[in-house]
């Protein structure tokens, strides 16, 4: 399989929106001589502030705005707003910033590569990939990155245009004075679709 890195650049300076997205995860489990024994995981995204039209939170083409937008999302606990849950694939319809935070201090995404593409895109359609750490905290528990405007589509109540993104998280277990012991790398694979003005 193929990692293309998300290039780096500067934030167009017209985006207005953005995608605030968490993902938790849940556990199916089983009693085993009294202790929890898992048989399933389901990761379980949830959309803070979409609008009725998937589009994400409008803020303005504000650098100082979306920056505190972005933290906001990061730091709160959990976030401010009553989340929608949908598909792990998402779908834009303006160009964005879009924010994926882990919920959960049993995970984090990768130090490095945080996010990568399946396959290169000669318009570098994402771009500006940058990590977040909570204040207090060591854990990489949030990324961000610039989508550029979407494909418009030619027949509107089609699909878009779907690129896969690869997130690449580890998962950490810690000794009890919070030293991480090992880390077990997953890398969860969402499809962007790229919906131009067609909405959900």
């Amino acid at each position: 399989m193929n990692f293309f890195e998300l290039p780096e650049g500067d934030p167009e300076p017209d985006i207005a929106h953005i995608k605030k997205i968490s993902i938790q995860l849940e556990a199916a489990t089983r009693d085993n001589a009294g202790r929890p024994l898992v048989q399933a995981l389901q990761f379980v995204p949830q959309y803070h502030d979409d609008g009725e039209d998937g589009a994400g939170a409008y803020v303005g083409a504000n650098p100082e705005g979306i920056e505190a937008a972005i933290s906001g999302f990061v730091e709160l606990d959990p976030p401010a707003t009553e989340p929608v849950s949908g598909p792990l694939d998402f779908g834009l319809v303006h160009k964005c910033y879009v924010v994926i935070r882990l919920e959960g201090q049993f995970w984090e995404f990768a130090r490095r590569n945080a996010v990568t593409t399946k396959q290169a895109h000669a318009n570098a359609r994402y771009y500006n990939l940058r990590t977040h750490i909570r204040k207090g905290d060591d854990r990489i528990s949030a990324i961000s990155f610039c989508a550029r405007t979407p494909l418009r589509l030619w027949d509107a109540n089609g699909t878009g245009v779907k690129h896969g993104l690869n997130l690449h998280v580890d998962f950490v277990e810690r000794a009890r004075d919070g030293t991480v012991i090992r880390r077990l790398p997953v890398i969860i694979d969402p499809d962007v679709e790229n919906r131009g003005n067609g909405g959900r």
